[in-house]
């Protein structure tokens, strides 16, 4: 199964996905901020696409951590 590019070879790397959904989160909040400053309506212009985006990029995140912490849960053949 590959998923962020992860094989059971290579260790799963949450945090630079992590650094990845801060930056996606940042470049959100400019967005929204640019927006308003030109009039658009809140969740009107590019708000709603960059809106999908921080929450795909956020749930990227989670998952991430959420398979880490199960490899390194069951990385001892399950009695952790």
């Amino acid at each position: 199964l590959r998923l962020f590019g992860h094989s059971p070879d290579r260790p799963i790397r949450p945090l630079r996905i992590s650094k990845t959904n801060t930056g996606i989160q940042i470049a959100y909040a400019a967005i929204v901020l640019f927006d308003h400053a030109h009039g658009a309506p809140l969740g009107g212009g590019w708000q709603k696409p960059a809106a999908l985006l921080v929450a795909a990029s956020t749930l990227a995140s989670w998952l991430a951590y959420a398979r880490q912490w199960w490899h390194v849960r069951h990385a001892d053949g399950g009695n952790g």
